[in-house]
């Protein structure tokens, strides 16, 4: 869950910073379940404090995880500022960051973990097609580690996270066959069809993104900006500002 203030800079701080933290902790064991960021305009400076909720698998041993946050951290503020932030004459940098870590069990390969996000009478039927979908990969030879499913905006979103790589085929073989058996099992389940999303996700996936930027490079994700008319007027006033 995402929370910024002021809510005007939500977009920016989505698409440009938790996204891309998500994706950088998660080769480390590491999830994101909470960001609370307080955006602190400044003249032309945007600092950004920051409130993470992790939690860590214990099979990762990690002796300092605020050094792998905080450099992850300056890495997307250099970004943000040589990218987006250069259109509009701003820079961004980083302010109180304050870690908040728990650490959880290592999960059994042969017990994935499933997790079910939307509204409290359709869990049950979410946590179903989520049991449903983890048995049909077992038995088409796959290995997930975390099945999410979650609900918004009438779309169910469906992310898989794999403990091997996989190549580009299987990811699509798998993600089409997911797609068709989760609307198949929502409409049994809730009588309607859903429209569904799917991501498969390894521990490739950061360092092909890196090398290829074959998926939402950051050049798209400022694309999106762009075209958002109430962050455009939000940084349009802000460059205007003398330093």
């Amino acid at each position: 869950m995402l929370d910024v203030e002021p809510p005007g800079y939500y977009p920016v701080i989505d698409k440009l910073f938790a996204d891309e933290l998500e994706d950088a902790l998660w080769p480390f064991g590491i999830t994101v379940r909470e960001m609370r960021v307080r955006v602190e305009p400044l003249e032309k400076v945007l600092t950004l404090h920051i409130d993470l909720f992790l939690e860590r698998d214990e099979g990762f041993p990690l002796p300092n995880v605020e050094a792998i946050v905080l450099g992850i951290l300056d890495k997307l503020t250099e970004e943000a500022t040589s990218t987006f932030g250069r259109l509009y004459g701003v820079s961004f940098r980083v302010g109180r960051v304050n870690i908040n870590e728990r650490t959880i069990r290592k999960q059994n390969p042969g017990n994935p973990t499933l997790i079910v996000e939307g509204p409290d009478g359709l869990r049950p039927a979410l946590a179903r097609v989520g049991k449903g979908l983890i048995i049909k990969m077992k038995e088409w030879g796959y290995s997930p580690s975390t099945v999410t499913l979650s609900l918004d905006n009438e779309t169910v979103s469906i992310a898989v996270k794999m403990a091997s790589r996989l190549s580009t085929y299987d990811k699509l073989t798998l993600k089409s066959a997911l797609v068709e058996k989760a609307t198949a099992h929502l409409k049994t389940l809730l009588g309607r069809r859903f429209p569904v999303e799917v991501r498969i996700l390894d521990p490739s996936d950061k360092v092909i993104k890196a090398l290829e930027k074959d998926r939402r490079t950051i050049e798209e994700r400022i694309q999106e900006l762009l075209s958002n008319e109430d962050v455009k007027a939000l940084m349009d006033a802000l460059g205007r500002k003398s330093p």
